[in-house]
């Protein structure tokens, strides 16, 4: 049998995916659309709730996190500004009325920028979240197997580790209150919610065979 029928022959076996790994995959592949495309529902799931947050500022005096109020006028200003000083420029008057194309595209794209950053600094801290939780677990598991490095040094670092993730919460936080301001002002501009841009990935039959044909080429 030649190396190629070796390989197609192999692939059925190959598919035979534990359901941890088909999940794992799934999970993976959400990530991925998550960051190509963020919202700010994707964003509210990764930081803490307005309650958590109050605790974690209680608890740990280093974070430092904005008014609620403060925060969200301030995404609410960002858009309306914009929306005030661009419209005269971005806007005409068509056949059907007035045209807000262009201004509706500059301001999808500035609260996709806010959007973006809200999320990536809830990724953050969701990574810092979870390496202080392995580390508080680590330490307190009197059966692990490797070495503790004594045991004020495990702690410290622990504790160290947790205020870390709490400094990030307050700055994921508060970025994610600035984008709901963000996404409100967008709505009562706009009548309708924000949406993250989504590519036209639809292909004609012949564009899909001539793109599998280049693939198979090598081009």
């Amino acid at each position: 049998m030649s190396d190629a029928a070796n390989t197609i022959a192999q692939k059925p076996a190959a598919r035979n995916l534990s359901p941890a790994r088909v999940r794992q995959f799934k999970e993976a592949e959400a990530r991925v659309k998550a960051s190509n495309a963020p919202t700010l529902e994707l964003t509210k799931l990764l930081v803490p709730t307005d309650i958590q947050m109050q605790h974690i500022a209680t608890r740990f005096p280093s974070v430092k996190v904005g008014e609620y109020d403060e925060l969200f006028g301030a995404g609410l200003s960002l858009v309306r500004d914009q929306y005030e000083t661009m419209a005269p420029i971005l806007t005409f008057d068509g056949r059907h009325g007035t045209n807000f194309r262009a201004l509706k595209l500059h301001l999808d794209r500035i609260v996709d920028g806010v959007i973006r950053s809200a999320y990536g600094a809830a990724q953050f801290y969701e990574g810092k979240r979870l390496a202080a939780k392995d580390a508080t677990n680590s330490f307190s598991n009197e059966h692990r197997d490797e070495d503790r490095q004594g045991v004020d040094g495990g702690d410290n670092r622990a504790a160290e580790m947790r205020t870390v993730a709490a400094e990030k919460a307050g700055h994921a936080w508060s970025l994610a209150v600035v984008a709901a301001g963000a996404c409100e002002a967008y709505r009562d501009l706009m009548g309708s919610d924000w949406q993250p841009y989504q590519a036209n990935n639809r292909r004609s039959v012949s564009q899909r065979a001539a793109s599998e044909e280049a693939a198979a080429l090598g081009f």
